[in-house]
C-alpha cells in the first residue's frame, strides 16, 4: 500500500494521464501545480489538500490523503455550451475511472484501502478568458503501520 503524498500523488497523475474518452486523451495535460501558461485545454491539476487520521489498534493507525483534482476548459475556442458538455463528459468520465478502479491498483498491485471522490463542484470563471472547471476532493484511505 502506498502511505505517502508524494506517492499516490504521483498514481493519481498517472490514471488521469492515461485517462481516453473516444480514443483520446481526456487531458492535453496534467499539472502537480497552476500553470503560467498551460499548453492547452482541457487540462487537470492535482494539488495535496488536507489529511487526517486516527489510531486503529496498537499497529496501525487509518490515515486519510487528500488531494483536489481541477479540470479546466477553456470558453474562447468553444461555444459555452460545447465547453460544458466537454467538462461535463470529462467529469464523467474521471468518476467513472474512480467507481471502476476503488484502491488505485497499479500492475495489479493495490495502492490504498478505498478512495472516495465527492464533492465535486462547478464554476465558471473569467480571468483573462472564460474557463468552465470542476474540482474533485480525493481522499485516499490507508493504513499504517506505527511501528518500525
Amino acid at each position: 500500500m502506498i502511505e505517502t503524498y508524494t506517492g499516490l500523488k504521483s498514481v493519481i497523475i498517472t490514471k488521469l494521464s492515461a485517462l481516453q474518452i473516444g480514443g483520446e486523451d481526456a487531458f492535453v495535460a496534467v499539472y502537480t501545480v497552476n500553470p503560467v501558461k498551460p499548453t492547452g485545454y482541457p487540462y487537470a491539476m492535482v494539488i495535496e489538500s488536507a489529511g487526517e487520521g486516527e489510531i486503529i489498534d496498537t499497529d496501525r493507525n487509518e490515515r486519510i490523503i487528500e488531494f483536489k483534482v481541477r479540470l479546466y476548459q477553456e470558453v474562447g475556442t468553444k461555444t459555452p455550451a460545447e465547453a460544458s458538455t466537454i467538462r461535463l463528459a470529462i467529469t464523467d468520465a474521471v468518476m467513472a475511472m474512480f467507481d471502476q478502479d476503488p484502491q488505485l491498483t497499479v500492475a495489479d498491485v493495490i495502492s490504498v484501502m478505498k478512495v472516495n471522490v465527492t464533492p465535486i463542484e462547478f464554476e465558471e470563471i473569467t480571468k483573462d478568458r472564460p474557463i468552465f472547471s470542476s474540482e474533485f476532493v480525493i481522499q485516499c484511505i490507508v493504513l499504517v503501520n506505527n511501528y518500525s
